[in-house]
């Protein structure tokens, strides 16, 4: 599971009291407050992620302003989807239920304590740990949390976290919810750059990341990838990313980005390949196409996809896209909507959760 790392009282400010947590399996275990950290019991988390996980160093961001992205890591973590870490979360900063959508729920005074310390640029070392997958040693550093201040470049760290948390929400509400969310599988930032690599096709890159007993450790589905209602595809291009959906209820692949350019990657004809070898490697036969769309400007086709405005905000649009499109919700937001997005990623990656 995330874990969040609460911050030391390095200037003499008293750190944030922390209410005593549920104590049951797989719920957030709390320190008494003032410790420096809090940890969690680890529900099953030993799947077998090595295939998907590339290199994993945080990409750090200097102070002088954004670094560019990169697609070379991925995560492969079982995060903690249980537990009452997070209980009320849902209320706004005036204490009353939040009725609202829920991607944009206000942060709480808590939250934003917990943003204005991650991206505080006085604090130090860089390399301090914030939030950490103790079972799958993963770490969400400062330097990676930078990349979520105004004007930065999202890294694959960050990105890769949040896809994750999405994941592990709609297991959670397979697994114990009302199973109202789709069954959705999001890749890692890494897999269209395996499956695609120096434009070259290459599908035994990927081969093994969706075989059955991996994906039954992860908790959805259990036989085949391609029985989820959603697949989400992370696509990076150069310095820009996007994102490709393959809604397997409605037939249709659909690439999102929110600079309205064309599909550059070919990602519609490649993913169109990889589910005929998806489905001939797994399930032994031709996938059927019949009435299959392959979309590639949705905003031509009548669905709101909301435009980014600047260079550097393609990271937090394609998580978002991700999020609301797990959700099943249409696109509410716009580009003055993406600073609130940068803080709202900052609080839930370090609590574990996404609403």
């Amino acid at each position: 599971a995330i874990f969040p790392a609460a911050a030391a009282a390095r200037d003499g400010r008293e750190p944030p009291q922390t209410e005593p947590a549920d104590t049951r399996a797989g719920a957030l275990v709390a320190r008494p407050a003032g410790t420096a950290r809090t940890t969690a019991a680890t529900r099953g988390a030993g799947h077998a992620a090595a295939d998907e996980v590339g290199d994993s160093g945080g990409l750090a961001v200097s102070e002088g302003g954004p670094a560019p992205s990169r697609q070379d890591s991925g995560y492969g973590a079982v995060l903690d989807e249980g537990g009452d870490e997070g209980e009320g979360m849902e209320e706004d900063e005036g204490g009353e239920a939040w009725e609202g959508d829920p991607g944009m729920r206000p942060l709480t005074p808590a939250e934003e304590e917990t943003v204005h310390d991650a991206l505080d640029r006085g604090a130090f070392p860089r390399t301090e740990v914030l939030a950490e997958h103790e079972g799958e040693n993963l770490e969400v550093k400062r330097s990676d949390f930078e990349t979520l201040q105004h004007g930065a470049w999202l890294n694959d760290e960050v990105i890769n976290v949040y896809l994750r948390l999405i994941k592990d929400r709609q297991m959670s509400d397979a697994e114990g919810g009302d199973g109202a969310l789709p069954r959705v599988h999001l890749f890692s930032t890494l897999f269209y750059a395996k499956l695609v690599n120096g434009g070259v096709y290459n599908y035994k890159g990927v081969s093994r990341w969706t075989r059955q007993k991996r994906l039954r450790s992860s908790g959805l589905p259990g036989d085949c990838v391609l029985g989820n209602d959603l697949i989400i595809v992370p696509l990076h291009q150069s310095v820009h990313w996007t994102l490709a959906a393959i809604d397997m209820r409605a037939k249709r692949i659909t690439f999102y980005d929110a600079m309205h350019h064309d599909d550059i990657l070919h990602a519609l004809t490649h993913l169109q390949t990889w589910l005929q070898d998806e489905s001939q490697d797994k399930l032994k036969r031709d996938f059927d196409f019949d009435g299959w769309e392959f979309i590639e400007r949705p905003q031509d086709e009548g669905e709101h996809v909301p435009s980014q405005l600047n260079g550097y905000d393609c990271g937090v649009f394609m998580c978002i896209f991700a999020n609301y499109l797990a959700r099943e919700e249409k696109f509410a937001f716009e580009q003055s909507d993406m600073s609130y997005f940068r803080h709202r990623m900052v609080a839930d990656i370090i609590r574990g959760r996404v609403d």
